[in-house]
């Protein structure tokens, strides 16, 4: 093992626990890395899914001859082909890839993490970043720089082999711009390694969680860190995880260990509920709004009826409400009437289409919750966000005890963090 790679390493973490790098670092720290030699410089590191004791782990390789073949090499140059290497890895270029050309595809992932990285000003490359000069600015995705490439005669593309096979690729424009990129990413995965991936973003998603809160993610690094943590998982199953898991749930049954403690009318304080018990015939009443603002599109209100139809196997009962600024219909369903849900959607239709306020839905809830205080079990708000929803929260009493879901097209807007309340963005 090279002494000098080992001590740039341990340079390259020192570098990395400080505030600049913190989150990358406690992300590095978790990651196996590994050293290997081979006298191709071109060839640098790369990401494989390997076994250990057993279990799959994404581990980061760095080539050792490198760093001892230079004297110049420096703990930034360490830092830069690590994060080069980690960002394969969030960003799931080994799932995302599908049937495209690897080395092609792998080009692609090359060009936009080395933009990102450029542009963040946290590292250096050791030879050159492996930037295509002439890829319009506008194509920010893997997909689409690859798409472009695909089209695109300009760029002339040279297999480099060495004893052991193909290991990178020379890249050269029309103008004369020429790099070489390292073949470093898996070419196929068994659904065992993607599986292995998807945990390790997981465990880095708690970290930026953590990081976040305490204010240490910069906000150029949130914008782009936000996108390639979100989760992944079918917006339905997320929805129907939610759903089950307050079903069965009165109000005033819930564990008092829950965050969803009944205000004690009066005195200011939260007190434990009772104990929650389950109960398969669904004894929760969901309150579901649909915005009917003319913002919302048509695709986001045939989804709407699908909430609802999908609720129905949980819920005892289901209170609709249809609105923007004005509540425009409003309808109940009983467990299981899945045929009248149907007829609803298809003989009504959704009525409305003015403007947008979350004041008379909240106001109405309100009203409805003191009623029947023990039957509602959860909320759920269809929506594109571009709401009141931040102005008028703040004097919705019910959403201190029972909780409020909204379900928002993946282009929809935000609104700020509130106890009790979630986001769940409807994406294909």
């Amino acid at each position: 093992m090279s002494k000098k790679a080992e001590e740039m390493l341990k340079k390259a973490r020192l570098k990395l626990s400080g505030a600049k790098y913190r989150f990358f670092g406690l992300c590095l720290y978790a990651t196996r890395i590994k050293f290997f030699t081979n006298k191709d410089n071109a060839y640098e590191g790369y990401v494989r899914i390997d076994k250990n004791n057993g279990q799959f782990e994404n581990v980061i390789y760095i080539n050792s001859d490198i760093i001892d073949g230079d004297e110049n090499y420096k703990a930034i140059n360490m830092i830069d082909i690590l994060l080069h290497e980690w960002n394969h890895i969030i960003r799931r270029h080994d799932i995302r890839r599908g049937d495209r050309d690897g080395q092609m595809w792998n080009v692609a992932c090359d060009h936009v993490i080395d933009s990102h990285l450029a542009k963040l000003n946290l590292s250096r490359p050791f030879n050159c970043w492996n930037i295509l000069k002439n890829v319009p600015a506008e194509l920010k995705t893997e997909e689409d720089v690859y798409e472009w490439l695909i089209n695109n005669s300009t760029v002339k593309i040279e297999k480099n082999t060495v004893a052991d096979g193909e290991k990178s690729l020379t890249v050269t424009e029309s103008d004369g711009n020429s790099f070489t990129v390292s073949l470093d990413i898996n070419q196929q995965i068994s659904p065992e390694q993607r599986e292995a991936t998807e945990n390790y973003i997981s465990q880095v998603r708690a970290i930026y969680n953590l990081e976040k809160e305490r204010g240490e993610i910069g906000s150029e690094t949130a914008e782009t860190l936000e996108e390639l943590l979100q989760v992944t998982i079918p917006w339905e199953q997320i929805l129907e995880k939610a759903i089950k898991n307050r079903a069965f749930q009165k109000t005033s049954r819930r564990n008092w260990r829950t965050p969803n403690k009944i205000l004690y009318s009066g005195s200011g304080r939260y007190l434990p509920g009772r104990i929650s018990v389950n109960d398969n015939t669904g004894i929760g009443t969901l309150l579901v709004h649909i915005d009917s603002s003319g913002s919302v599109n048509n695709r986001s209100l045939k989804r709407a009826g699908h909430v609802i139809f999908s609720s129905a196997k949980y819920f005892n009962k289901i209170e609709l409400i249809v609105a923007d600024v004005d509540i425009h219909q409003q309808k109940t369903f009983l467990k299981n009437n899945f045929n009248e849900i149907e007829s609803y959607f298809s003989r009504e239709g959704i009525k409305g289409r003015g403007g947008t306020s979350h004041r008379v839905v909240f106001a109405s809830w309100d009203e409805y919750i003191e009623k029947h205080l023990d039957e509602v079990s959860m909320m759920i708000s269809i929506t594109d966000l571009y709401s009141d929803v931040d102005d008028c929260i703040k004097n919705f009493k019910a959403v201190k005890f029972i909780p409020l879901t909204f379900i928002v097209e993946v282009n929809g807007g935000n609104i700020n963090r509130h106890d009790n309340v979630s986001v769940i963005r409807m994406k294909d």
